[in-house]
C-alpha cells in the first residue's frame, strides 16, 4: 500500500513538473510568435498571456470532465484563483521595493473580477451546474474580453522573428501544446486514484495540490515582473488568468459535461476567493497602494486557506 501511494505520488509529481514546465514552453513560443505578427499589448499582456497561463488549468478541465471527474477541475480553477492572489500576488508585493500603485484601469479590472467571483456561487444555490450555467459563464467571459478590447490601448513592440525562426517557434508551440494535454492526463489519472486510495475528496487534491502546480506560470511570470519592476503587467495576468479560470474554462468544464459540485469544498474556497480579493479591493480603494505588510497578510490568508481545507478534509476522513 505504502510503495503503491509513493509511486503514485512520484508519478503525479512528474506530471505536474511536465505540466507547468510545458506550459511555459507553451507561454515562451506564443510570446516571440506573436512578436512576428505584431499583436498589441492587450493581446499579448492580458488577453493571450493570461489565456496561455491558464493552459494547465483548460487541459485539467477538458480532461476530467470527459473522465467524469469535473470536481477534480472545479478544486483546481477555484483554488488556483486564491493561490494566484493570496500567494502569487502576495509574493509580488513581498518581494518589491517600493509599494505597489494602480493606475485606475487595472483598479477598474480587479473591481469587476470581484464581481464576476460572486457569480459562480450564484450558479452553485440549486446544487447543479448544468448546459445552461455553463453558457452563462462563457458569456460572461465574451462581455468582460470585449470590455477589455474595447478599452485598452492596441501598441506594443516585440523584437522581430524572421520566417525560420517563427516556423520553429511555431513546430515548438505544436509539440509542447500536446505534451501539456498528455501530462495533464496523468494529472487527472493519477489524482483520481490517489483521492480513491486515502478516501479524500477530489476537490481537496484539485484545491491544494493541483492548484499550486497549475499556477507555477503565473509564479515564474510574477517573479520574473517583480525583478524588472513591472508589477502592473503580472497585476493584469493575475486578473486576466483568474477571470479566465472562473468564466471561460469553468464554462467550458460545465459544457462537457454537467456535473453536482463538492458545495462543502467549493463553498469553503469561494470564502477564501472573496476574504482575499475583497481585501485587496479595500486597500486599493483606501489608498490606492499596496505595500510589503500586505502581501504578508496575503500570503498568511493563503496559509490559512490550506489549513482550513486540510481540517476539512481530516474531518471526513
Amino acid at each position: 500500500m505504502a510503495v503503491e501511494f509513493l509511486f503514485q505520488l512520484f508519478f503525479l509529481i512528474a506530471s505536474l513538473l511536465a505540466l507547468a514546465f510545458s506550459s511555459k514552453v507553451v507561454l515562451d513560443s506564443a510570446d516571440k510568435l506573436a512578436s512576428y505578427f505584431g499583436l498589441s499589448r492587450l493581446a499579448i499582456g492580458f488577453v493571450l498571456i493570461s489565456f496561455l497561463t491558464s493552459l494547465p488549468e483548460f487541459s485539467i478541465a477538458v480532461l476530467s470532465s470527459f473522465s467524469g471527474n469535473n470536481n477534480i477541475s472545479l478544486g483546481n480553477l477555484l483554488g488556483a484563483n486564491v493561490t494566484n492572489v493570496a500567494l502569487i500576488f502576495g509574493l509580488l508585493l513581498f518581494l518589491s521595493i517600493k509599494p505597489v500603485k494602480l493606475n485606475r484601469q487595472i483598479l477598474n479590472d480587479m473591481l469587476v473580477y470581484l464581481f464576476i467571483s460572486f457569480l459562480p456561487i450564484v450558479l452553485f444555490l440549486d446544487g447543479f451546474l448544468s448546459l445552461i450555467d455553463g453558457a452563462i459563464l462563457l458569456i460572461i467571459y465574451s462581455i468582460f474580453l470585449k470590455m477589455i478590447l474595447d478599452s485598452r490601448e492596441k501598441t506594443f513592440t516585440f523584437n522581430n522573428l524572421d520566417k525560420k525562426q517563427a516556423a520553429r517557434e511555431f513546430l515548438t508551440l505544436l509539440i509542447a501544446i500536446l505534451i501539456v494535454f498528455i501530462s495533464a492526463e496523468f494529472v487527472v489519472k493519477v489524482a483520481v486514484d490517489l483521492a480513491e486510495s486515502l478516501n479524500i475528496f477530489e476537490s481537496f487534491i484539485g484545491a491544494t495540490l493541483i492548484a499550486f502546480n497549475t499556477t507555477i506560470p503565473e509564479l515564474a511570470l510574477t517573479l520574473v515582473a517583480a525583478r524588472k519592476k513591472v508589477s502592473e503587467i503580472a497585476i493584469g495576468n493575475l486578473i486576466g488568468s483568474n477571470i479566465v479560470n472562473i468564466t471561460l474554462i469553468l464554462g467550458i468544464n460545465v459544457m462537457i459535461n454537467p456535473f453536482v459540485p463538492n458545495i462543502e469544498i467549493a463553498s469553503l474556497i469561494f470564502g477564501f476567493i472573496l476574504l482575499t480579493s475583497g481585501y485587496v479591493i479595500y486597500k486599493l480603494l483606501s489608498s490606492s497602494s499596496l505595500e510589503k505588510r500586505d502581501g504578508i497578510i496575503l500570503i498568511f490568508l493563503y496559509i490559512l486557506y490550506i489549513f482550513t481545507l486540510s481540517s476539512v478534509q481530516l474531518i471526513h476522513a
